[in-house]
């Protein structure tokens, strides 16, 4: 039976809603689905404003003011001041939320454009002189994430309890693709930097990845024990490969990290391209995972030993793996 092509590229995005009949739902209501009490919720970035449209790869400020109003209200006995940071700050989203809501928001941003851009967003959202009594609300920091372990020593920084972020998906941005080419055409940025230090520019997947797991392993040791690790982020299809950098990424942390869940972000306003017609699939990925971590001593050395059994059991495969193609 032939597909009608719409059909087909519909079904390319990475996630439907189907009722009972096993019918797409095409008509819904958005705001039903804006809560984090399931394993995924529906957020569609608004347009962004003058300032935050220069950042290449923002998220959306409902998102981040969900994870912190749950978080908060759950786990920290919806106390104010709560410590959370965010080490890939980009535009100052989370800082920017975590202030709203009454918290201190500490942000490192390699980039000095961008380190500028949230400094400026949070001056125009009327939080620059934020403070609780004596002490300011934020503290924000044009650095390399890899420092962290110094910039906290150096300026005597509280223990962190939470930490949103979402780091580069790889070399995702330095990729030409159709998505990028109304911001070319705009004279908007692309990608973050030619910054070789910047971890969206290192070409070698598994060396990107044992970077970004190096930052977060620094980022347990000033993390109250029972705090929690949120990160953003995706899967990445490069040159006719799908890289798991979600799940890769979730085994990494795990040596130190508990895995706790994951969480889908899901976005239904993107356009919808002509992927994965006839020879290959190929998926419009409209979702984003939230990798949901915590802190806790108590079960570091059982962490530690799964995943060393892991690392030798994964040697035994591909000795195996080679044996059998012999």
């Amino acid at each position: 039976m032939q597909m009608d092509k719409k059909f087909v590229v519909k079904f390319t995005k990475s996630w439907h809603i189907i009722d009972r009949n096993g019918e797409i739902v095409e008509k819904y209501s958005v705001k039903d689905y804006m809560t984090l009490d399931g394993s995924w919720t529906i957020i569609n970035p608004p347009p962004r404003d003058k300032f935050k449209k220069y950042h290449p790869a923002p998220f959306p400020e409902k998102l981040i003011e969900l994870i912190i109003r749950f978080f908060a209200s759950q786990f920290f006995n919806k106390r104010k001041n709560i410590v959370i940071l965010d080490p890939f700050m980009g535009s100052g989203t989370t800082i920017i939320e975590a202030i709203k809501q009454g918290h201190i928001g500490v942000g490192i941003e390699l980039e000095e454009h961008y380190y500028n851009l949230a400094k400026e967003r949070i001056k125009q959202v009327g939080l620059l002189n934020s403070f609780i009594g004596e002490k300011k609300r934020y503290y924000l920091f044009n650095e390399d994430a890899r420092n962290i372990l110094e910039i906290w020593k150096k300026h005597s920084l509280p223990k962190v309890d939470l930490i949103i972020t979402s780091p580069p998906y790889w070399i995702q941005l330095k990729k030409n693709t159709l998505r990028q080419k109304d911001r070319v055409l705009n004279g908007l940025p692309t990608d973050y930097s030619d910054n070789p230090k910047n971890l969206g520019n290192i070409a070698d997947y598994n060396e990107f990845l044992k970077e970004l797991t190096l930052i977060f392993y620094k980022i347990y040791h000033i993390t109250r024990n029972r705090g929690y690790l949120i990160v953003i982020i995706n899967n990445i299809y490069h040159e006719g490969l799908n890289y798991p950098l979600a799940f890769d990424l979730l085994i990494h942390l795990s040596y130190l990290w508990v895995p706790l869940d994951e969480k889908l972000w899901l976005q239904d306003n993107k356009k919808l391209l002509p992927l994965g017609n006839n020879r290959k699939w190929l998926a419009n990925r409209h979702h984003h995972y939230m990798l949901v971590f915590q802190k806790d001593i108590s079960k570091l050395n059982k962490l530690q030993k799964i995943f060393e059994k892991r690392i030798k059991v994964l040697d035994q495969l591909v000795k195996l793996a080679k044996s059998i193609d012999k």
